[in-house]
């Protein structure tokens, strides 16, 4: 994965961190399944596929990366939260990572409730194209 990649994952971290709006989430790494009551809420942030950057600069020019935010919790009004939650994700993440040399576009938002457990768990998933151009920068 190339740092620039690398870079827009911990900024992407940094800024839903210190948004007041998710105050008290914990961090976690998306792929892992075993996240339990006592962890949430939490968030994750992770990239499941990336172009190679040396194959797309001898043709279009371009990397493309798909970054995944992906929120659970518990408590509250978990469908009302999820809708807010996107919003306040959305905006922070075109805010802190969009420019004139990065473009960022969300793809698609799941949302899910799991009901098995003792209380419901949400899962909210945010996909977003991330793309830059290795020869601009």
């Amino acid at each position: 994965m190339t740092s620039k990649i690398s870079e827009a994952l911990s900024v992407a971290r940094g800024v839903i961190s210190a948004d007041p709006h998710f105050a008290g989430f914990q961090k976690f790494r998306i792929w892992d399944k075993r996240i339990n009551e006592t962890s949430l809420p939490a968030f994750g942030v992770g990239v499941p596929r990336w172009t190679d950057d040396d194959k797309q600069t001898q043709t279009s020019g371009e990397v493309v990366a798909t970054i995944v935010i992906a929120l659970k919790r518990s408590d509250g009004d978990l469908e009302s939260l999820a809708f807010e939650d996107a919003a306040a994700i959305k905006a922070l993440l075109l805010s802190a990572l969009e420019d004139d040399e990065h473009m960022l576009n969300l793809q698609e938002t799941t949302y899910q409730e799991d009901s098995a457990g003792e209380k419901p768990v949400s899962t909210l998933s945010m996909m977003f194209s991330f793309t830059y151009w290795p020869a601009a920068l």
